[in-house]
């Protein structure tokens, strides 16, 4: 499996797709010029605190997950509502729900993915800048 193939089953482009990508960047970006700030300034200033500043982005990684488990309900939700049960004996159209039940479930499982991909590699950029801290 190759990377494009990763990135066909993790993009899909709902706005919840979009949401987590655009966090995850802008993130990345203001955690490096936080801790670059931090390396290029006089420690001094730290030593008189005594601690090393943490990063007030550390809630980064679970706002990604959270906005991967919200696009899974809505996935799921948009693939049930056009299920009706009400009417069994039209196997066309149970066909027709069940294509698209599928569909939505693609884009459901895929914001997890993603959700949960972003979170991890925000966690590794945050151990990385905070080791350099």
């Amino acid at each position: 499996m190759n990377i494009a193939d990763i990135w066909n089953i993790v993009w899909q482009g709902t706005p919840f797709h979009f949401a987590i990508a655009i966090i995850l960047v802008l993130a990345i970006v203001i955690e490096i010029l936080i801790t670059a700030n931090y390396l290029l300034t006089s420690k001094e200033e730290y030593r008189k605190l005594r601690t090393t500043p943490r990063s007030p982005l550390r809630f980064v990684t679970a706002l990604c997950t959270s906005i991967g488990v919200l696009g899974t309900f809505y996935g799921i939700q948009q693939g049930l509502q056009g299920i009706n049960l009400g009417d069994i004996s039209n196997s066309q159209q149970l066909m027709n729900s069940s294509i698209e039940l599928l569909g939505n479930m693609k884009t459901a499982f895929s914001t997890s993915l993603m959700g949960l991909g972003s979170g991890s590699l925000f966690s590794v950029v945050l151990f990385f800048t905070d080791s350099l801290r």
